[in-house]
């Protein structure tokens, strides 16, 4: 939280070797961490990581257990995802009509 709220971050990152259970249980089950991306090769010895994300914000709205902690009403990442989409469009459209 205090990455959120005194760096305005919207996500926290981390890599986690895919061999290690304990780290991604850890992070994914308890501290609520998602999968962003596979680094293939990421270690010297060409072991592959998790990139993990602990996401605050979408949009600059809580979601998540950020959002909990604020005690605010969560905005969903898919609604969130559909909101940049509909904008995504809306400039699409403007672009092609300009």
């Amino acid at each position: 939280r205090e990455m959120a709220d005194v760096f305005d971050a919207e996500y926290v990152s981390l890599h986690v070797r895919k061999s290690n259970r304990a780290a991604f249980h850890l992070y994914n089950e308890t501290l609520k961490y998602e999968i962003n991306d596979v680094e293939k090769g990421y270690y010297a010895d060409g072991e592959d990581a998790y990139d993990m994300r602990c996401t605050f914000r979408v949009n600059g709205k809580p979601v998540g257990e950020y959002a909990r902690l604020c005690g605010e009403e969560e905005e969903t990442k898919v609604s969130a995802a559909k909101e940049m989409e509909d904008i995504g469009q809306k400039v699409q459209s403007v672009e092609i009509a300009g």
